[in-house]
């Protein structure tokens, strides 16, 4: 099979099971996702560099949400357009557009910019995700601090 297949293939399974490991709230799993000076920004709320510091935001931010009025007991990002663009063998980006739902319907929505880069074993791993939020429902969580 062509090599770019496969490359596009194995980004959009790692761009999807990143969403799903967030989703269910296992933020250790998710960072093993990044290399060792990977960076992931959560809009203007957050950013962190290294496995360690992205695991233990996302582990304080999703912990900040159960103290909110109006925090989600759960949340479902829903992916959908997306764009993989190859940079050479070793590097590549992805845009990804995504849906946020929670028990109330759609809370908010933007786009996950990501680039990533394939290691000495040849496995991809995410060297930088940004996170836009791009609009987000009247009574979304994100309203209230």
């Amino acid at each position: 099979m062509d090599a770019e297949i496969i490359n596009r293939s194995k980004i959009a399974a790692l761009v999807s099971k990143l969403t799903v490991l967030g989703d269910d709230g296992d933020f250790h799993g998710m960072s093993k996702m990044f290399s060792p000076e990977g960076t992931f920004g959560l809009g203007s709320n957050a950013s962190a560099v290294g496995p360690d510091a992205i695991s233990r935001m996302l582990s304080e931010f999703s912990a900040s949400l159960t103290k909110r009025p109006n925090g989600p007991t759960y949340m479902r990002h829903h992916l959908t357009t997306a764009v993989i663009e190859l940079d050479g063998e070793n590097d590549a980006s992805a845009d990804t557009y995504f849906l946020n739902f929670n028990e109330r319907g759609l809370d908010h929505w933007g786009r996950f910019r990501d680039r990533l880069k394939r290691d000495a074993t040849g496995e991809w791993l995410f060297t930088r995700r940004e996170t836009i939020e791009e609009g987000k429902a009247e009574n979304s969580f994100l309203n209230t601090p």
